[in-house]
């Protein structure tokens, strides 16, 4: 989250809009978020998990614990169609954050 913030401006200068959906509950995200020093696009609750199954889906076990969601990214285009899709293999892997920004630039011209 943090590199998406760093790179705020980039996605906003493009039309884009960031958001962030985690199964925490919202009191969870704001903590996050004022540890990262505030971020300035919003953080879904999925605290049901009703989007991650139909998105990212979960890791079996991570340290003993079931129902960890997969960190994925996804790029939108206006008329709702995906352009991009990446989900995280493993716990910790990021995303190549130059590739998501390229598909967004490339979605403005």
């Amino acid at each position: 989250m943090s590199r998406f913030r760093d790179d705020a401006t980039f996605y906003t200068d493009h039309g884009a809009q960031i958001l962030g959906i985690s199964i925490d509950s919202i009191h969870a995200q704001r903590a996050f978020s004022e540890r990262l020093g505030g971020l300035p696009f919003p953080l879904l609750p999925d605290y049901n998990r009703e989007v991650f199954p139909k998105y990212s889906g979960f890791y079996d076990d991570v340290a003993g614990m079931k129902g960890v969601g997969r960190r994925a990214v996804y790029v939108v285009d206006q008329s709702g169609t995906i352009q991009y899709t990446w989900i995280a293999d493993v716990p910790g892997k990021l995303p190549n954050y130059e590739e998501v920004k390229a598909v967004v630039a490339r979605l403005k011209k």
